[in-house]
């Protein structure tokens, strides 16, 4: 992305990045060589510029991030997070495109381990995660359900 916007130019890109505290944000180790920005909204301890809550409420409070109608979200991490950035996402109008963290047995779809419910033209049928993932849009995620119901979503702590 960032990479993408240096040639061609566009918008200013966003990452947001949860962590448990600031020294496992790579931003700023990356930051220089990457030629990135960094504002941290850190999430313990509570303070004067920090944010205490979930990765995606502190994106849903973003103001400028609501105002792109261009807006894709690049999602990893643990289930109720890929739910919440979907919900996110869908709210915004957005894409949002998930890496799913499944187990990988053999790592070319011949052992089944990593089979992932997906809706394709025809229904829903199972994807291998290791094969065709494991990024995937989360719009045709079945298992990522209605999120709504998440006690991160709605801008408070979790």
């Amino acid at each position: 992305m960032f990479a993408w916007r240096e040639r061609w130019g566009g918008p200013r890109d966003r990452a947001f990045f949860g962590a448990r505290d600031g020294g496992e944000v790579p931003w700023e180790m990356l930051g220089n060589s990457w030629g990135i920005s960094v504002d941290r909204a850190e999430g313990v301890p509570p303070g004067r510029g920090a944010f205490t809550g979930v990765v995606t409420a502190l994106a849903a409070a973003e103001a400028g991030l609501a105002q792109d109608d261009n807006g894709v979200v690049y999602a990893c991490g643990p289930a109720p997070l890929l739910k919440a950035a979907a919900l996110l996402a869908r709210a915004q109008g957005w894409r949002c495109w998930v890496s799913l963290e499944e187990h990988m047995g053999c790592g070319y779809g011949v052992c089944k381990g990593c089979v992932v419910p997906v809706r394709d033209g025809n229904g829903t049928r199972n994807a291998t995660c290791c094969f065709e993932g494991p990024v995937f849009d989360a719009a045709n995620l079945p298992d990522l359900g209605d999120p709504s119901a998440l006690p991160c979503i709605g801008g408070g702590a979790a």
